[in-house]
């Protein structure tokens, strides 16, 4: 039983200490970024052109609070909504050039902070590593379906 506290315990503390690290490299390179609005710029790298619900089921969040944080976005010019051809009253949500921008240097600061994280990793041990948390990835996903 002591284990398995010590692996959850171990859990928490890393996704803790990496939000942390993470987020005090983005300050560190000048990026004022709430988690929400990094989630949404990776979404909307990642699937451009997605629509809010997408979004909103992405991202765990309320609609409300996913329109706000797009509208901010917007007004900060960093995405843009475009009519959904399919249908008028929906939209389709893309980054726009300085989005782009942004979430790419995102993505190098990401990338900075995940090899500290892993220096003390060998290849074998990350390989192991990864498919230990898709499995743990994979029983939550189970349970939301």
């Amino acid at each position: 039983m002591r284990q398995n506290v010590d692996v959850e315990y171990a859990l928490e503390h890393l996704i803790h200490a990496y939000r942390r690290e993470f987020l005090s490299a983005l300050q560190d390179a000048g990026m004022d970024l709430s988690p929400a609005e990094i989630r949404v710029l990776r979404l909307l790298h990642r699937s451009p052109g997605c629509s809010l619900q997408h979004l909103v089921i992405c991202t765990g969040r309320d609609k409300a609070q996913v329109t706000r944080r797009v509208r901010c976005m917007e007004e900060r010019k960093l995405v843009r909504r475009e009519r959904d051809a399919e249908d008028q009253r929906s939209f389709r949500l893309y980054l726009t050039a300085s989005g782009k921008r942004l979430e790419k240097q995102v993505r190098a600061v990401r990338a900075a902070v995940n090899r500290k994280l892993f220096s003390r990793l060998d290849g074998s041990e990350r390989e192991h590593l990864r498919v230990l948390l898709d499995r743990c990835i994979a029983a939550l996903e189970e349970r939301m379906r």
